[in-house]
């Protein structure tokens, strides 16, 4: 396993070069690893949308960044000490019981709270009338779980945490 953490300072103008840091740091990784094509196309993806967490969410002026590559998984997490998700409590205090987090004409997003940390799971609708105004806020968290193998989240006061984990074969 190799592990290296990165520092973001929650700026929106550094967003596109910590992404060229972390995907050319990411690449010199994966030399070994059988991966598909398709593996850092996911991971721009999901960075973007956690820096943009960071940048519009985070209320705080840092984030941490984690990869972590293994032979049959890459993980990535990002954690910070702002407030914890708006439907945490919600969500927690029903474990086991999904939620529908966002919904638009394509996609239901759900959470779980299962093993101390909300899982988030996505299911589509096969719908012909598509509007583009029922696109909602968490459509980063919709990205997300689409892309990732698994999407997590935990609340350990003061620590948001969000891990994802993309399989490598």
């Amino acid at each position: 396993m190799n592990e290296q953490h990165f520092d973001f300072d929650n700026r929106a103008e550094g967003i596109s070069a910590f992404s060229h840091l972390v995907l050319d740091h990411l690449v010199t990784q994966l030399v070994e690893c059988h991966h598909d094509s398709s593996l850092l196309f996911k991971v721009k993806f999901i960075l973007g949308e956690l820096l943009n967490n960071a940048v519009k969410h985070s209320g705080t002026s840092k984030s941490v960044f984690s990869l972590e590559v293994h032979k049959e998984h890459l993980i990535i997490t990002k954690t910070d000490n702002g407030q914890p998700l708006s439907y945490f409590t919600a969500i927690a205090s029903k474990p086991n019981e999904p939620l529908l987090i966002s919904y638009d004409s394509i996609h239901s997003l759900y959470a779980v709270f299962k093993n101390e940390k909300v899982e988030f799971y996505n299911t589509e609708v096969d719908n012909t009338d598509l509007y583009i105004n029922t696109l909602s806020e968490h459509m980063g968290l919709l990205i997300i779980t689409k892309a990732a193998s698994e999407f997590t989240y935990s609340y350990r006061q003061p620590a948001n945490i969000f891990t994802v984990k993309l399989n490598l074969g």
